[in-house]
């Protein structure tokens, strides 16, 4: 990708990423409600209006259908989120987004090293936000990153991420006051990214094939431990599609459906494991990083009954 914009978290990166698209108080964005709040808190602090669509049962992404469902004349950008590390279908909604006059922003916090159909996730959409969370496949320790092809979308997502100063002299407004001068034309934050942070990440990057590939290790082991759980839902990954093995999601069984006596989890070496429930909805999200084991038990809770894996 021809240009890539560092920032200082995965949150910054879709609200630097909105700020690329113009978005305004007034415009839409259309997204999905099964993400951590930043994809559309993001969109909100610029004023948008939150259009939230349904998701695809078998992924956890955003649907089309429902996309194309929710889009009106005001919409200006389809969020997708790539659940659990799996690539959104870039291809349908990217031509929503086109019919619409809109944008298409792919949410991939969870997907740096994911492909679609041979093409890296980064590609696929008008702007890609990345997160270098410590539990991500590539960590800055903290960071994000928004990546376009767009030389403009690019241009206003480094403008806004450094106070919206502007010391090119070519379209300062007074441009022979001196080599210190700098104007700011549209307001912006202080989202830069540390050198030191942006060292680790580069350093990772050269390493990030072999995180994909011993990810995936870890998740075949969860998938052939929790495959044959009584209510539990395995999501199936889309031909053409590789997610990293960021998370793995485990369904929850039907509302009142008995919980199984069985237990959550067997030790799966290499690899420790923690959970918390996306924004509004039943299932849970395990993250598998690389530490030590240990053994598993499974909890509930007396409102609904979930698969929950945590140390003993």
């Amino acid at each position: 990708m021809e240009h890539a914009v560092s920032v200082t978290s995965g949150t910054a990166a879709p609200h630097v990423a909105y700020a690329a698209a113009g978005i305004e108080p007034g415009d839409e964005v259309v997204t999905t409600p099964l993400t951590f709040v930043a994809t559309a808190a993001g969109a909100a602090l610029h004023g948008a209006k939150i259009v939230f669509a349904d998701v695809d049962p078998a992924t956890g992404n955003l649907d089309p259908a429902a996309v194309e469902a929710a889009v009106t004349e005001r919409t200006k950008v389809i969020a997708g989120v790539d659940y659990a590390g799996v690539p959104v279908d870039a291809t349908a909604l990217r031509e929503i987004a086109s019919r619409q006059g809109a944008l298409f922003l792919e949410d991939a916090a969870h997907s740096i090293g994911s492909t679609q159909d041979g093409a890296p996730v980064g590609s696929l959409a008008d702007l890609t936000t990345y997160s270098f969370f410590p539990t991500k496949n590539l960590t800055t320790a903290e960071g994000g990153a928004v990546v376009t092809a767009d030389a403009e979308l690019a241009a206003r997502a480094r403008a806004f991420k450094n106070h919206g100063l502007v010391r090119d002299k070519a379209v300062r407004r007074y441009p022979d006051e001196g080599p210190w001068h700098q104007e700011v034309h549209s307001f912006g934050l202080n989202y830069r990214l540390p050198d030191v942070l942006c060292a680790l990440g580069t350093s990772q990057l050269a390493r990030l094939d072999a995180f994909v590939a011993r990810r995936a290790e870890v998740k075949k082991a969860y998938d052939e431990a929790l495959g044959d759980l009584e209510g539990v839902d395995i999501p199936g990954v889309p031909e053409g599609r590789r997610p990293p093995g960021t998370s793995i999601r485990c369904g929850s069984p039907p509302s009142g459906a008995a919980p199984s006596s069985r237990p959550c989890a067997s030790r799966a070496s290499g690899c420790r494991s923690t959970t918390s429930p996306p924004t509004g909805t039943r299932s849970s999200r395990t993250s598998a990083t690389s530490a030590g084991c240990a053994p598993w038990r499974r909890t509930t809770t007396a409102a609904r009954s979930r698969c929950r894996c945590s140390r003993a």
